[in-house]
C-alpha cells in the first residue's frame, strides 16, 4: 500500500477550487449559446416591484375589479393601458 502525503497547502487549494465552482457556473464561458437555443416564441419575463418606504393611500392603490373590467386608482391611472396584464398580490406579508 501506498502513502499519500496530502499537506495543508493542498487541501486548501481544493477547498479554495470548490468554493469557487458555483461562482465558476455562473461566468458565461460559452458565449451566448443559452440565449441564442430560447425560442423566438417565448414572451420575455419581466417583473417590476414597488416599494413606498413612507407608505402610500391605500384607497387609491389596489384595483378593483379584474381583466378588462379593472378599476385602477388615481394613484395607478397612468398604468390602465396595460391593466390587463397586471396582478396585484395583497396579503403576503413578510
Amino acid at each position: 500500500m501506498t502513502k499519500h502525503d496530502i499537506t495543508r497547502r493542498t487541501v486548501l487549494r481544493g477547498l479554495g477550487v470548490t468554493m469557487a465552482l458555483p461562482w465558476m457556473e455562473s461566468t458565461r464561458a460559452w458565449g451566448d449559446v443559452a440565449k441564442s437555443a430560447k425560442k423566438a416564441s417565448e414572451a420575455p419575463t419581466r417583473m417590476a416591484i414597488l416599494f413606498a418606504g413612507c407608505g402610500f393611500y391605500k384607497n387609491e392603490w389596489w384595483a378593483k375589479g379584474e381583466g378588462k373590467d379593472m378599476q385602477l386608482g388615481k394613484v395607478l391611472a397612468p398604468l390602465n393601458d396595460f391593466r390587463e396584464n397586471m396582478v396585484f398580490i395583497r396579503g403576503l406579508y413578510n
